[in-house]
């Protein structure tokens, strides 16, 4: 079964605004104090948009905010999906078992390709793995 680290790594590291903590552990410690357990990676949106950053972590997803962490554990997500539009803005909508719908903005890109793309691959093959082998958590 393939991991959160290793989907995060094939389907985010070649954008300018991820960060992978197993090749840039100074960088994410500042995220560390957020989390439970390990951050996987760091998504950080330009300067103006919010979410700040998207924490990745092996059990979910972490919203820094001023209100506090809001956190998305990946057993409880559904489906993803992004924009309709290549011009639309970067939203990135999720669907949670229980009814719950979440927008997160994903606003990065290099002109041709918006990073939004990249992070609704990242999060439908971690939903599909834990479909696939029938895994509330494929942390490991």
């Amino acid at each position: 079964m393939v991991s959160v680290t290793s989907w995060a790594h094939r389907s985010l590291r070649g954008l300018p605004r991820y960060h992978h903590c197993p090749d840039e552990p100074e960088y994410c410690k500042q995220y560390s104090s957020l989390v439970q357990g390990s951050v996987i990676g760091v998504y950080v949106n330009p300067d103006g948009f919010y979410p700040e950053a998207i924490v990745i972590t092996a059990h979910g997803l972490c919203i820094p905010g001023e209100a506090g962490v809001q956190h998305i554990q990946f057993r409880h997500l559904l489906t993803v999906r992004g924009p309709n539009e290549k011009e639309a803005d970067g939203d990135l909508h999720l669907t949670l078992q229980g009814g719950g719908d979440i927008t997160l903005r994903v606003e990065g890109g290099d002109g041709k390709y918006k990073d939004v793309y990249s992070m609704v691959r990242f999060l439908s093959r971690v939903i599909e793995t834990k479909k696939k082998y029938n895994a509330p958590d494929i942390a490991e």
